[in-house]
């Protein structure tokens, strides 16, 4: 059995402690803890008893303890743990020794600040914690006793966003009021960026009726330019006939035949002119009747828009060989 510390415990612990090696040592801390105590040196005999009691959880230990944390002024933690007090006395069936400690936890109750929580109309908090403890729902509605100094109270609920509110409190047993928040929900989780659509080979889309239109215009447009230009053909034509016929009439049908250099030049001049106007007559005849097929086909093919067309295709390669020239034409309609 434990020492009883006259100044601090005047009853005789009930709880057995562990091993006896464990005993002996908790018992030399809770001597220690209680000379130190009667010296008048509180904080080291805090220790000491902390320590026991950590060795070895005796109702008696813990009594000497919260009495040694009140006289230290650690008020709260000393109110805890006379109430620890006096649950384990009374789940013991030792309520004579229950008493004397829930007196001392209401002695100094009375002394605490304490904070009252102010709820709105429609308050969503579901937890609150003080300083990391959680409150029990029994405790938001009345004032909470408290150690003197700063706390933090934390406020959550599911799906909002927790709140804290700091408040401070003096040893003049005043009540400070703390207004709890009303919590907003947790924002939104914006949207997933859309999926790019898939990029798939299209169909070509069918010629629209002006498509038509512009091509038949077109078309008119060629055939009527290549109909302009089958006429400067033909009069080139002509003009070859002329020419060749004025060449070969010189001199009697030959320029060999000239009588003089001048009528000489003049018939070769003549034979000349009607080559070139031969070249002119070809190359034109040909130009204006491709233009003209060209036309022709850009007119039927503007008709009809159930199915694209290819783009047609035209070309046009003069060639030249002795004696004259021709026209090459070739192309994709």
């Amino acid at each position: 059995m434990r020492a009883q510390p006259l100044a601090v415990i005047p009853f005789v612990l009930f709880v057995a402690g562990a091993s006896a090696a464990q005993q002996r040592s908790a018992d030399d801390l809770f001597r220690e803890g209680s000379q130190l105590f009667a010296r008048g040196e509180t904080k080291a005999a805090c220790e000491r008893f902390a320590k026991s009691y950590a060795m070895d959880a005796a109702p008696g230990t813990l009594f000497n303890l919260a009495a040694c944390h009140e006289k230290e002024g650690l008020l709260w933690q000393a109110r805890g743990e006379f109430l620890d007090f006096v649950d384990r006395a009374t789940k013991a069936g030792k309520a004579d020794k229950a008493k004397p400690a829930a007196d001392r936890a209401a002695a100094i109750e009375r002394h605490l600040p304490k904070v009252e929580l102010v709820f709105p109309p429609k308050s969503n908090v579901a937890t609150i914690s003080f300083d990391g403890v959680t409150l029990g729902h029994a405790e938001w509605e009345k004032a909470i006793p408290v150690d003197a100094g700063a706390h933090s109270i934390e406020f959550q609920a599911p799906g909002s966003v927790g709140a804290t509110r700091s408040v401070t409190t003096f040893t003049d047993a005043a009540v400070a009021k703390v207004d709890v928040p009303v919590l907003e929900p947790v924002p939104a989780a914006p949207p997933a960026p859309a999926a790019a659509p898939a990029i798939s080979e299209a169909t070509p889309a069918p010629p629209s009726p002006s498509g038509g239109k512009s091509t038949r215009t077109l078309g008119f447009a060629l055939a009527g330019a290549g109909v302009v230009v089958i006429a400067v053909g033909a009069y080139f034509g002509v003009r070859t006939l002329s020419e060749k016929s004025d060449a070969d009439s010189a001199c009697g049908g030959s320029k060999e035949m000239c009588p003089t250099t001048g009528q000489t030049q003049a018939a070769q001049k003549d034979l000349d002119d009607a080559r070139t106007s031969a070249l002119i007559s070809t190359i034109d005849l040909g130009v204006g009747i491709a233009a003209v097929g060209a036309g022709a086909y850009f007119i039927f093919a503007g008709r009809s828009h159930s199915e694209p067309t290819a783009a047609a295709k035209l070309r046009v390669v003069p060639t030249m060989r002795p004696g004259g020239g021709g026209l090459s034409l070739d192309g994709t309609f």
